[in-house]
């Protein structure tokens, strides 16, 4: 069945909201022993790069991982969309190698 992409997509979501989702997340990996990325961050003029693209509607985030070894290398990747939802994946590409929390982390984050 086709979609059509509004650009109006998501929910902005109270603090208290997002610290829940937040604390969630933390809590399933309590015991193990990895090191956990808690956020990824990406730059403002990247992210317009890709927003900025003809015809995007919105983006899609999707998770990789940085090699098919065993160690835990998380990684996402950012691609604008159009508004049948479909990936755009020319001429700017897709956005990834931010730069983890821990590495830049808020002082007063979630």
């Amino acid at each position: 069945m086709p979609i059509t992409v509004t650009g109006n997509e998501g929910a902005i979501i109270s603090r208290p909201d997002a610290v829940i989702l937040h604390d969630n997340y933390s809590n399933l990996g309590k015991g193990i022993t990895i090191d956990r990325i808690e956020s990824m961050f990406f730059g403002k003029q990247k992210v317009l790069t890709l927003l900025n693209q003809t015809g995007c509607a919105g983006l899609r985030i999707y998770f990789g991982h940085k090699s098919a070894a065993e160690a835990f290398d998380p990684e996402m990747i950012l691609v604008a969309i159009d508004v049948h939802g479909e990936d755009i994946s020319a001429p700017t590409g897709f956005l990834s190698e931010g730069v983890p929390c821990p590495k830049i982390c808020p002082v007063n984050g979630l």
